[in-house]
């Protein structure tokens, strides 16, 4: 008698929105249309044994990215209780996200047991003030969507968020290998489009009410960060 085979763990996401006050992706395949689940997928022969999940170090002039610890659970948690805060981070309309421990713990659990995916807490003076992350990496094609928030008031228009961008494309194209990153935020997210553009992102294409949320359809703006794109920003400066 064969063995029953166990199908692999699944790790429940949902619709998030990238960039500004919030920065962030949103879901699956190369733009992240809103899905249900993210089935664990199996590296590549070519790919590392062991999955990267939880985020190396990597340090910046003024912050440092780090792997989630159990305490930043109380900081995610006020960040998601905050309308000013997650109002452009979810994409549409979900029930838990009105629920800021479930969502925090949500993030927690993809972060620890989705092998397609980096996170990091994003810190400074030692303490966090938001979390970015690399998700559905594709290593056979070389893409991955890329997502960031800043949760904290006083952290925000200080060039934070262009800082942990940096240091994680960089950490993207050299560490991972990959060809092009993806992010996209809601046509009426201002600050998140400007913040993108600054980190080298283009914008390519608009998703036509792509979305529903607070009563409305909304447009969701589709960028695109190639390792050129990258490398020459990195070796001469931003255009």
């Amino acid at each position: 008698m064969r063995p029953t085979r166990r199908s692999p763990p699944r790790v429940i996401a949902r619709r998030r929105s990238s960039a500004g006050v919030v920065l962030a992706g949103a879901a699956p395949g190369r733009w992240g249309r809103a899905a249900s689940v993210y089935p664990f997928r199996p590296a590549p022969p070519e790919a590392s044994g062991l999955p990267i999940v939880l985020g190396p170090d990597l340090a910046g002039p003024r912050l440092r990215l780090r792997a989630p610890r159990p305490g930043d659970f109380g900081p995610f948690s006020r960040w998601y209780a905050d309308p000013d805060i997650v109002r452009f981070w979810w994409m549409g309309d979900v029930p838990w996200a009105r629920q800021p421990r479930i969502a925090s713990l949500r993030l927690f659990l993809g972060a620890w047991f989705n092998r397609d995916a980096v996170v990091w807490t994003i810190e400074t003076d030692g303490k966090p003030i938001g979390h970015c992350h690399i998700r559905q990496i594709d290593r056979l094609d070389g893409h991955a969507h890329t997502a960031l928030l800043i949760g904290e008031h006083s952290a925000q228009r200080k060039g934070f968020a262009s800082e942990a961008i940096a240091l994680r494309s960089e950490y993207a194209f050299r560490r991972l290998g990959l060809h092009k990153l993806t992010s996209s935020t809601r046509a009426d997210n201002v600050a998140g489009r400007r913040m993108l553009e600054r980190a080298g992102y283009r914008l390519v294409g608009t998703a036509r009410e792509e979305t529903y949320v607070e009563g409305q359809r909304r447009d969701v703006l589709l960028f695109e960060l190639l390792r050129s794109d990258h490398d020459q920003r990195r070796d001469t400066g931003p255009a």
